[in-house]
């Protein structure tokens, strides 16, 4: 229901966003909870999700600026 919700509202890379991240907090808290142990090339893997992760959200302000601010010059041009 919640993903439902989630998708229609926000979209599905929003979606998936939130359901990688949760799996690899699960994942990282099962590490240090129960103190199972990853390899070095897991720990590689999980900075590269959680890298990815970043730069996604990155990258959205980004475009969210830049729409902003070609919708502004679209709207003076037509107050011109």
């Amino acid at each position: 229901m919640l993903a439902v919700y989630t998708l229609s509202v926000f979209g599905s890379l929003f979606l998936v966003t939130v359901t990688v991240t949760r799996k690899m907090l699960t994942m990282i808290i099962s590490v240090v909870w129960f103190g199972h142990a990853l390899t070095s090339m897991q720990w590689v893997g999980v900075g590269c999700v959680f890298g990815g992760i970043v730069i996604e959200g990155q990258l959205g302000k980004r475009e969210k600026a830049a729409k902003a601010k070609k919708l502004q010059a679209e709207t003076e041009k037509r107050k011109a």
